[in-house]
C-alpha cells in the first residue's frame, strides 16, 4: 500500500436477518410492510433496524441505501 493511501474499511459482519431487513429497506418497504413480509412484529423490525444501522455506522434510511449499493447488497 502506498504512503497516504487509506486502508480499506472491513465489511461489517451482518446477520442474515440484518441483510434481509437491509434489502427490504432498499426495496422501499416501511416497517409494517417489512414485519408482514417477514412474519415478525414491527417492534422486532425496529430492533433489527437499530442494530443494522449501528453495524454499518449510519443513522437513517438514506445512509443504509447508500451502504447497500456501495457494498453490493443491492443494485442502483
Amino acid at each position: 500500500m502506498t504512503e497516504g493511501a487509506k486502508k480499506p474499511t472491513p465489511r461489517p459482519n451482518l446477520t442474515s436477518r440484518q441483510v434481509e431487513i437491509l434489502r427490504l429497506i432498499v426495496d422501499g418497504l416501511q416497517t409494517k410492510e417489512i414485519a408482514t413480509r417477514l412474519g415478525i412484529s414491527p417492534k422486532s423490525v425496529e430492533f433489527h433496524r437499530t442494530r443494522l444501522y449501528a453495524a454499518i455506522d449510519v443513522t437513517n434510511v438514506v445512509g443504509a441505501v447508500k451502504f447497500a449499493i456501495r457494498e453490493g447488497y443491492s443494485t442502483p
